[in-house]
């Protein structure tokens, strides 16, 4: 008799903002609990904390930007 395999369950896959933090273009998205903001001039990432939350700006979802 055949057995299935069984199948985990996928995780939600994360979504990308873009987002101004400081003047600085970048992208905004959250991995493992951390929200992390990458600046795409310099590829810097930095971690978002709440004393950055008055100098962010998020805008739209990349994905659905970009289509």
């Amino acid at each position: 008799m055949p057995t299935l395999r069984e199948i985990s369950p996928s995780r939600k896959p994360s979504r990308a903002y873009h987002a101004i933090l400081d003047d600085a273009n970048g992208a905004l998205c959250k991995i493992d609990h951390e929200i992390l903001f990458m600046n795409s001039a310099s590829g810097e990432i930095i971690t978002i904390e709440p004393e950055h939350c008055t100098f962010l700006v998020v805008l739209g979802e990349i994905g659905l930007a970009d289509t």
